[in-house]
């Protein structure tokens, strides 16, 4: 199996530096899940515990607190490999996998609420299932998942939106395919880095 650990970590915005442990751990040790972010709280959704033991969990921390998070609530399809997203109000997860090749890979989206602790819900659907780890992005109002793996990397970018449950539209491409992304969004661009695809290339959307 792949290695597992339970550490969170933070690293400071307004200094440059090195990461410190937060001093608290996740409920379990655990890796290849999707984190979300209200203005309080880290969120942690589904992964696994090796790379074929799967969770359906959704961890909570406080940033202020130094407390272990806790498990508030499941998500509906239990995978890992999947994109993390964040609204004003709700922590969204979509596509994934189940580990493992051959596997199904899932094309759902599910949002969970920051306000009250609680499961995920099934709201839409990707325009084409992925997993490896297709980066997740948020927009003020639109969740984006780029990349990803399905029978060989991707360069999709899907767009769904956060004020209306429903499907994702594919709203353009990378410049390359590639999975293991990471993404990292602002309020006017979505941006895609690193990955499994011999670049070291930094794009960016809309």
């Amino acid at each position: 199996g792949q290695p597992v650990v339970a550490d969170v970590q933070k690293y400071s915005f307004s200094s440059d530096g090195n990461a410190v442990d937060a001093g608290f751990d996740l409920s379990g040790l655990r890796n290849m899940g999707a984190g979300s972010s209200s203005s309080t709280h880290g969120y942690v959704a589904a992964g696994g515990t090796t790379s074929e033991a799967l969770v359906n969990i959704i961890d909570k921390f406080a940033f202020a607190a130094s407390s272990n998070a806790t498990d508030i609530g499941d998500v509906v399809q239990q995978r890992c490999r999947l994109a993390g997203h964040s609204s004003a109000t709700y922590g969204y997860t979509s596509g994934g996998t189940t580990a493992g090749a051959g596997t199904p890979y899932y094309n759902n989206i599910e949002k969970y609420s920051f306000s009250s602790d609680g499961n995920a819900t099934d709201v839409g659907d990707l325009t084409v299932g992925r997993g490896s780890d297709g980066g997740g992005g948020s927009s003020l109002t639109h969740g984006h998942t780029a990349g990803g793996y399905a029978a060989g990397s991707s360069n999709v970018i899907d767009r769904f939106s956060f004020s209306s449950d429903g499907n994702a539209t594919d709203v353009g491409d990378l410049t390359v395919n590639v999975r293991h992304l990471v993404v990292a969004s602002e309020t006017n661009y979505g941006y895609a880095a690193m990955g499994y695809s011999n670049t070291v290339t930094i794009q960016r959307w809309s």
